[in-house]
């Protein structure tokens, strides 16, 4: 049992020695990076092994990095560590072909949206059927309203003999047997 202790913890100890030595090449590739890119920036300082901690000075709050477990496999409490931003030759390509290519397809999706906006069938189009419905739909209502008191003059001129009577009176100027008409003289007008 106890060879098979000392095997484990010799490779949790490798294990270990390898994540320090591919941690502090990438750092060093970051330092390159930044010095490249955006002028010196704040150092980085690695603890030894034994310390088994990452430090950055001027840049951010200590990390923790916690130590392998016997079994061999490591906490992963630790976040990686941020990616570099990207250069502008490396977002849409660095070659002519490839910016002429970008640029087109950009250039295609505006001429698409503006067509989808202001062609026929387009959005402005829609919007503007779109009240003439309203119109359209509020005079209909108008109109079947309408069409409801006439619905109901009529059934009452066909049952109602006291309506048609007062009908026939304002309509056809109609005078009952008992009445008088009465007309009187227009005055002169004197200019």
């Amino acid at each position: 049992m106890d060879f098979y202790r000392k095997d484990s913890q010799i490779a949790s100890d490798r294990l270990r020695k390898a994540i320090e030595r591919n941690r502090r090449k990438q750092l060093q590739k970051k330092e390159l990076f930044r010095d490249q890119s955006q002028g010196p920036r704040a150092s980085v300082r690695l603890r030894p092994a034994s310390g088994v901690r990452r430090t950055l000075t001027k840049t951010g709050p200590s990390l923790p990095f916690r130590k392998p477990r016997l079994g061999g496999g490591l906490d992963r409490t630790m976040p990686p560590p941020p990616s570099p931003p990207l250069s502008r030759s490396q977002t849409f390509g660095g070659k002519w072909y490839q910016k002429i290519l970008f640029y087109t397809g950009w250039a295609f999706c505006f001429v698409l949206l503006g067509r989808l906006i202001f062609a026929d069938r387009g959005v402005i189009d829609y919007y503007s059927k779109e009240a003439l419905i309203k119109r359209k739909v509020h005079q209909n209502d108008l109109i079947q309203r309408e069409n409801q008191k006439l619905l109901k003059e009529i059934e009452l001129m066909d049952k109602d003999a006291a309506y048609q009577k007062k009908m026939v009176r304002k309509h056809l100027e109609v005078i009952a047997k008992d009445e008088y008409l009465i007309l009187f003289a227009r005055e002169k007008s004197s200019f």
